[in-house]
């Protein structure tokens, strides 16, 4: 499980057709936990060993992702990472510093059908600084991403970045830089 995305997987249980107060229960699982928790209801004598299950990811920013409800027999559930693969993509800074002094980059990837939006950003303070954006993907083949470049002067001025799709994993950001033509 990635941890430093994930902050806890809630567990619904339940038994079918039953009223019974164990019928239903909740666990929730975090990195500190044990790799064991249990849940124990009476079957109320039906012999039907099956029950239902639903994961819950609430990732650390909010996001919650809710798979669909499942149904096992399973004596052991386990619970696996809903992330299937990973997009890092690698950012460069490019700019004189002064005359610039910060390049703000916002970054966003959003899985529509998965209901999964990641949001990150930083701000880079000088030349050649590298900044590595790192996210675990639900789907493998959803590696576009969009992002907005801001930068701001020493003067104060403000250049407002719109915000653009992107697919490549080796960014450069920052403001233009050009050197005259001698004439």
């Amino acid at each position: 499980m990635p941890w430093g995305v994930v902050e806890r997987v809630d567990v619904d249980f339940g038994y079918p057709n039953l009223t019974a107060p164990t019928a239903t229960a909740r666990l929730s699982l975090a990195a500190a936990d044990t790799a064991d928790k249990r849940w124990f209801t009476s079957t109320g004598g039906k012999p039907s060993r099956e029950y239902s299950y639903r994961l819950t990811y609430r990732l650390r920013g909010g996001t919650e992702l809710a798979l669909p409800v499942r149904t096992t027999t399973a004596e052991r559930l386990v619970v696996d990472s809903p992330f299937v693969d990973r997009l890092v993509v690698g950012f460069l800074a490019r700019g004189a510093f002064p005359p610039t002094r910060a390049i703000d980059l916002s970054v966003r990837h959003v899985d529509a059908a998965h209901g999964y939006t990641i949001v990150a950003g930083h701000s880079f303070t000088g030349p050649a600084q590298l900044w590595e954006w790192s996210l675990p993907l639900m789907d493998a083949t959803l590696r576009e991403y969009e992002l907005k470049v801001d930068v701001t002067d020493v003067d104060g001025s403000l250049r407002t970045g719109e915000w653009t799709r992107e697919t490549e994993t080796s960014v450069v950001v920052g403001p233009a830089t050009t050197t005259p033509n001698p004439s």
